[in-house]
């Protein structure tokens, strides 16, 4: 007997194709909520922000950067500078991802949010002593959330295995509000 597997193409597709109608299925009622919300309140940035997180809590990525830049074609709003810089960050896009985190930091320079965006991404670009300052400032404002990024305190490969290991290399904190 001899199988014969489907393309890796056509697996793909219909991996992607049913991903979306499953995410489609769990955001829907928030979604819908969110879009009356928004049209009753005339595109309030508090709600489309809101709406931005949503979709990058599930991965639509694009989604949720038109609705971020949508409210930053307006205004500078913090929680929309912040996710976009998550975004951004989060597609390895580092210098992007600072643009956005230092624009937010102007706005709110002891956000603890911020304060860990900006280690981060400066710790990623190995502007250790950019790093360490934000660090420091975090740990002076929020210990608790600065113990969750402990390897911030570190250097090179050294930070890499400690973020490996405590897995949060690959997180963020969506800013709602």
């Amino acid at each position: 007997m001899n199988i014969t597997l489907p393309d890796r193409d056509d697996i793909k597709e219909a991996f992607t194709a049913e991903s979306e109608r499953f995410i489609g299925r769990e955001i829907s009622p928030q979604l819908s909520r969110l879009q009356n919300d928004i049209a009753s309140n005339q595109g309030d940035r508090r709600t489309v922000n809101k709406l931005g997180v949503l979709y990058a809590r599930y991965g639509l990525d694009s989604k949720a950067m038109e609705q971020f830049k949508k409210v930053l074609s307006r205004e500078e709003y913090l929680p929309a500078l912040l996710n976009t810089g998550n975004l951004y960050y989060l597609q390895e896009s580092l210098n992007e991802a600072r643009k956005y985190y230092l624009r937010a930091e102007a706005l709110s320079p002891d956000n603890p949010k911020v304060l860990l965006a900006v280690a981060r991404v400066d710790h990623e670009l190995e502007n250790y002593g950019t790093a360490r300052a934000a660090y420091s400032k975090l740990k002076d404002i929020n210990p608790d959330l600065a113990s969750r990024f402990a390897y911030l305190d570190l250097r090179g490969n050294e930070a890499s295995r400690a973020a490996d290991v405590s897995q949060v290399k690959g997180v963020v904190l969506w800013e709602e509000e």
